[in-house]
């Protein structure tokens, strides 16, 4: 990456929005409503934060979101760390983002910068987060109403579609062999 990459070229973390994630053997991660999310080895984040994860396509693994996450038990803790990062993010990209809003359901914060959004989000122990640990995220991606943002999701579509398409067929393939299928026409 150049020396001018920042949020407003869709760079956070080490990592750019609609690049395609080079995989190995050894990367990890998990699929998430036919996404692949990949945790990053070594990531380039704050101290503060624990892991890094990238919100990928599920073929080509195209980079749609970018956030690092911290778990913590208090609540107090949780508005602590994303308050810090409420008042310094503002002043940092004061020059390339908007503020839109802040406050709002779990976002503590949203930054519009060009084509994309730097957020960051408070998660709260409930049947979506049931470790009892309140999640703390700062994450950039691209803006839904963008040209990027709506290229992104078609390709996602698609690629899920693939997926699920591809997985259906090696399913029926397996089926007939096991005689799973016998008596149907």
């Amino acid at each position: 990456m150049g020396a001018s990459a920042g949020v407003t070229d869709g760079d956070l973390f080490g990592h750019r929005l609609g690049a395609r994630l080079a995989t190995s053997p050894s990367t990890m991660g998990y699929w998430s409503a036919g996404r692949a999310i990949i945790i990053v080895d070594k990531p380039e984040i704050p101290p503060e934060f624990e892991k890094l994860e990238l919100l990928t396509t599920p073929k080509t693994y195209t980079i749609g979101n970018i956030y690092a996450t911290k778990s913590l038990p208090e609540r107090t803790a949780a508005f602590a760390l994303a308050d810090k990062y409420k008042d310094l993010l503002p002043t940092l990209y004061r020059e390339q983002c908007v503020r839109e809003r802040d406050g709002f359901g779990g976002v503590v914060l949203e930054l519009r910068c060009g084509q994309y959004q730097l957020t960051i989000q408070i998660y709260s122990p409930d049947r979506q987060n049931p470790n009892g640990l309140y999640s703390v995220q700062i994450g950039l991606t691209m803006a839904r109403e963008t040209r990027v943002g709506y290229d992104w999701q078609m390709l996602l579509d698609e690629e899920v579609d693939a997926v699920d398409k591809e997985g259906r067929q090696r399913r029926l393939e397996q089926a007939k062999k096991d005689r799973s299928l016998r008596g149907f026409p």
